[in-house]
């Protein structure tokens, strides 16, 4: 049961990213992405 809640996990958290991205492409210029990527990170 364990393996499959840490399978879910990862695709939820990597499915949600790359969703996040595809609307952060559609919506914000470019720039503005990897200013706001290297300010979190």
């Amino acid at each position: 049961m364990k393996k499959i809640l840490s399978y879910l996990a990862i695709y939820l958290i990597w499915g949600s990213t790359y969703f996040a991205i595809r609307v952060a492409v559609q919506s914000i210029p470019a720039f503005a992405i990897v200013g706001l990527r290297f300010v979190l990170a």
